[in-house]
């Protein structure tokens, strides 16, 4: 899969569809506003997300309503998608 020195764990190639994810604790780093109290400002822990994908995306029918009848469809190529997320745990 064309793994090289720098690609630990990880393919550059577009050859096959492929994804890693990372979840892991985080700790005061999600900014809590209080509302209520002017001025408050806390720090919570969360939970974070690190995703990447990369590979094709292929809709081989796409229909609208319940006919059935294909308007067509849509094919992405070697797509590269990455996402971190931190998600409040409060």
């Amino acid at each position: 899969m064309n793994r090289n020195a720098t690609d630990t764990g990880y393919t550059s190639a577009m050859g096959f569809g492929h994804g890693r994810r990372e979840i892991y604790a985080v700790k005061d780093t999600v900014l809590n506003f209080d509302s209520t109290v002017p001025g408050a400002i806390r720090m919570d822990d969360g939970i974070g997300f690190n995703t990447e994908y990369k590979g094709d995306f292929d809709i081989m029918h796409l229909s609208f309503g319940d006919t059935g009848t294909s308007i067509g469809e849509i094919r992405l190529t070697d797509i590269e998608l990455t996402r971190n997320w931190v998600i409040s745990a409060h």
